[in-house]
């Protein structure tokens, strides 16, 4: 007796609906999908319940023919592929032609549509994949289709949804996707009679940010574009102080669809890599424009997973859009610094090894090239060209330390020999007076240095900007203390040593090889 029998067809559709129709959210977004096939200019999304009693899609994108109409619901049907080269490069979002099918094997559907350029429509309903009525009927150009009453034929998948609200969030979360994915087409979408957002279509992604994510999102994005090996990559991310706790507001489009990709999330957190507190993560709305060759959009039966023929120039691509991005946000304003301040460090003494540099750039401690900028605690040495010597950004302004990403901080510069809690500063450990940062005698450079040091403060005190900070001391050998009103402000000597030494060599042509 033979144990191998085909499958009925009905049986199989509904296997099929198992893989293409998981929820709600999977009939809107194919939906949604066939109506930007199809060329429409708006589309309005309703549902009640979650998804689950009722959705409604409808565009007016070019319709559909009579004729063609039931076989539209057929397994396979498709107007987007004709031959094996249009798997080669596949430029629509549905060309697998079970949407429809997998849809109508699970629900009662209700399709009203109308072609262009006709002067009649059809409206036509199925039940459970069968056709239960067609007739012609007036209609606006387009097409609308309603579903309801999903998984009604399906227990054992309708005990596996969540409650109507869990079903809902993951609705607006898919239009959100689509609307992003296409600016150029306005996106209306109702929620339980309720407008949630309506996209303006005028084809700029920041509208259609400002409409999903919020003004206020909207605002503090950064934008992003770079061009890499034939792979542009445009849209917006945030700054490291507007990063999430989740990932749920990360989008990625690869030709104007919407994907969830390892790869290209780890080329966003890798251009973030020590921006970023631990849980953190950050907020993008990312496209990706490429060959339709250069990138497998058949991979998985949702469509959301793709496979890029060369995964390295995709991650860079990614990874050089938004490290350019931060890094045109965070540069670091002019470092100024005043006469006292550079006359005040000529004499003293510090024991520290020369940075290596290029030929023209001195770093020694009493190099004529180089001065150290240094503060009453000692550890926050930095090395600038003269200003005599040196034609780049250095200013001379009034006194004040410049803190890389994060803000400057105007400060006075205090007299190292102030005892501590007479001033706003503290004595630097080690330091006597009359000697040197080693213990050696000073000499006369040194009490040029403290005479310097004397007019700093009063040169500052006429700043109203230098008043609003103080200077409290060190930590650990390490922090730099610096109050503002109610906030109190830590500098790592450490980093923003390295940060000044590394702008420095940056202003004066120095290209170093990256790895």
């Amino acid at each position: 007796m033979a144990k191998i029998f085909e499958m009925p067809p009905h049986l199989a559709d509904l296997i099929a609906a198992g893989e293409v129709v998981e929820r709600p959210g999977s009939v809107v977004k194919e939906l949604v999908e066939n109506s930007i096939d199809a060329g429409a200019g708006s589309v309005t999304v309703e549902i009640k319940n979650g998804g689950m009693s009722y959705i409604r899609v409808t565009d007016n994108g070019s319709g559909i023919a009579p004729e063609d109409t039931e076989t539209a619901f057929l397994r396979h049907a498709t107007s987007k592929l004709r031959d094996q080269r249009g798997l080669e490069a596949i430029g629509t979002l549905g060309f697998r032609g079970e949407a429809l099918a997998a849809i109508a094997a699970v629900s009662r559907i209700e399709l009203l549509t109308r072609e262009r350029g006709t002067r009649e429509g059809t409206r036509l309903t199925l039940e459970g994949g069968r056709v239960t009525g067609r007739a012609p009927a007036a209609s606006p150009e387009g097409t609308s289709m309603v579903v309801r009453d999903l998984f009604f034929n399906t227990p054992a998948r309708l005990k596996f949804m969540k409650n109507d609200r869990a079903e809902g969030s993951n609705v607006t979360a898919v239009v959100a996707r689509l609307a992003l994915s296409h600016p150029e087409i306005s996106i209306k979408y109702v929620k339980d009679g309720r407008e949630e957002y309506h996209t303006p279509g005028d084809g700029r992604l920041q509208s259609c940010v400002y409409s999903i994510l919020g003004r206020d999102t909207a605002k503090s994005l950064l934008a992003a574009e770079n061009v890499t090996d034939g792979i542009t990559v445009k849209g917006y991310v945030s700054t490291p102080a507007g990063c999430r706790g989740n990932r749920s507001w990360q989008f990625f489009f690869v030709n104007g669809r919407f994907i969830k990709s390892r790869l290209l999330q780890t080329a966003l957190e890798q251009a973030y890599k020590n921006s970023l507190f631990t849980g953190r993560y950050p907020v993008c709305v990312l496209e990706l424009d490429m060959s339709y060759a250069a990138v497998d959009v058949n991979v998985h039966p949702t469509k959301m997973e793709v496979r890029f023929s060369d995964e390295r120039h995709a991650f860079d691509a990614v990874y050089w859009a938004v490290r350019g991005a931060l890094e045109r946000e965070s540069a670091p304003p002019e470092l100024e610094i005043s006469k006292g301040t550079l006359s005040a460090v000529r004499g003293a003494e510090e024991r520290e090894a020369p940075v290596s540099g290029p030929a023209d750039m001195e770093y020694s401690n009493h190099g004529p090239a180089g001065r150290s900028l240094g503060g009453a605690t000692g550890g926050f040495r930095t090395r600038v060209p003269a200003v005599s010597e040196s034609r780049s950004s250095l200013q001379v302004s009034e006194p004040h330390i410049a803190v890389y990403g994060q803000t400057h901080i105007d400060m006075p510069r205090v007299n190292p020999r102030t005892p501590q809690g007479e001033a706003d500063g503290v004595p630097e450990r080690g330091y006597a007076p009359g000697t040197g940062r080693d213990g050696s005698a000073g000499g006369a450079d040194t009490k040029t240095a403290d005479r310097e040091h004397s007019k700093a403060p009063e040169d500052a005190a006429r700043d109203p900007q230098a008043r609003g900070y103080r200077f409290i001391g060190e930590a650990l050998a390490t922090y730099l203390i610096v109050e503002r009103g109610d906030s109190i402000i830590l500098i790592d000597k450490h980093a923003a040593h390295e940060r000044v030494i590394f702008d420095t060599l940056r202003e004066r042509g120095y290209e170093a090889a990256s790895q």
